[in-house]
């Protein structure tokens, strides 16, 4: 992370990194970029880079310095983040997707990346293993556990367990399992210092958002999930419907709802979610049954956001390009890897390169805690270049002593 408070200034300051760097051959590059982010100022002029290796960290300096890297297609990273000068923080939306758009291997390796490197996800994750096992415990349902399906010790056996699901015509990921994914991803981005203005969710990423929203807590949701496969799956078997419907909406009302404390777009019927409506039995068994709309995507772009940032796949891009965003088209930014050959070993990168582009758009990250989990050291970097300027005192102000 890069800022300074002209254009020009922050060139220097490319140069100057660059020359230490030329001087530091045995730096590791972690500790660099620590000290970089955590021991300066952020200023108006902005530019952040992910790398992998110091050659890639100084040929990027070095386009930077030479004042090339705005314009250059090729700068990985900085192409996409230019130098930005920013006014004030951007208004970012989330939008989480629903299970026709997930696979069983893009969730699980995303979960699975995330449950090793980031602590915060780990522990989210076994919080709501323990809370599920007394749920399911209590209402004698079947045992839920992600730590499990996540540390499976086998790849073949989640594909196994993907084409026996696709034999019985039967969903490869659950509900639950997408839920947790995009929850998990909340906790992190939030500890990052990350928070929307405005939520959207369709399928089940309408409980997500909602959570988000502040209507529900984490760990009531995941529980109205579990209850609404059961609704489900008598549902598609055309069973008593009429009869799961109504004992889903009666365990929807035993649970605690609050007014959204930001704007939930409703997938539904397109509009903003009144503060006084209470999100209860009602609300949540109509998504059970009815279709999405798209008017919801019009909704999302009336409230003129800066940045969307998209807990989904490459399909919910599509959508995002299709509609009518007016004058002022925002960035579309992927709050993980969206596909399965990429989270493996990109997960991480993908969500450092979008958090980058939040912070040239004017957002200020906590970069203590994503630094949290590494035993990082402050190192004695080049101080900020201020251009020291003589100021002559021309008119004085006559005073008298009396």
């Amino acid at each position: 992370m890069l800022s300074a408070r002209d254009e020009q200034r922050l060139r220097e300051i490319a140069q100057l990194y660059l020359d230490w760097l030329k001087t530091s051959p045995d730096v590791d590059l972690g500790d660099f970029c620590h000290t970089a982010a955590v021991g300066r100022r952020h200023y108006e002029y902005r530019t952040a880079l992910t790398v992998n290796s110091e050659s890639q960290l100084t040929d990027l300096l070095g386009k930077i310095a030479n004042g090339t890297a705005a314009n250059d297609t090729a700068a990985n990273n900085t192409a996409a983040n230019g130098i930005g000068c920013v006014k004030s923080a951007p208004k970012l939306a989330w939008v989480f997707s629903g299970l026709e758009s997930a696979s069983v291997a893009t969730v699980r390796q995303t979960m699975k990346t995330l449950y090793d490197v980031e602590a915060v996800f780990r522990n989210f994750i076994g919080e709501l293993d323990q809370k599920l096992a007394v749920f399911c415990e209590q209402h004698q349902q079947p045992l839920v556990s992600f730590q499990e399906w996540i540390l499976a010790d086998s790849i073949a056996e989640q594909n196994a367990a993907e084409q026996n699901a696709a034999d019985k015509s039967e969903p490869a990921v659950q509900d639950i399992h997408l839920y947790a994914l995009q929850a998990g991803l909340v906790h992190v981005w939030r500890s990052w210092g990350i928070e929307p203005d405005v939520v959207h969710g369709h399928g089940i990423g309408q409980y997500t958002a909602a959570c988000v929203a502040g209507g529900l807590c984490f760990y009531d949701a995941a529980t109205l999930i579990l209850r609404r496969q059961i609704a489900l799956a008598a549902v598609a078997r055309q069973a008593d419907s009429k009869t799961a419907l109504t004992e889903f909406e009666a365990f929807a009302d035993t649970l605690n709802y609050y007014p959204p404390n930001m704007p939930l777009v409703c997938s539904l019927d397109g509009q903003i979610v009144a503060v006084h409506r209470t999100l209860g039995g009602s609300y949540w068994t109509q998504h059970l049954t009815a279709a999405g709309s798209s008017d919801s995507w019009t909704c999302l772009a009336s409230q003129n956001c800066d940045a969307i940032q998209l807990v989904g796949s490459v399909s919910d891009f599509d959508q995002l390009n299709s509609t009518d965003w007016g004058e002022k088209k925002p960035d579309f930014l992927p709050a993980v890897a969206s596909s399965a050959d990429q989270c493996s070993m990109h997960t991480s990168a993908t969500m450092l390169e979008s958090l980058g582009r939040l912070y040239v758009l004017g957002a200020n990250p906590d970069f203590k805690a994503l630094d949290c989990e590494w035993n990082r050291s402050r190192l004695s970097l080049p101080h900020y270049p201020f251009h020291k300027k003589r100021y002559w005192i021309t008119e004085l102000s006559q005073h008298t002593t009396e």
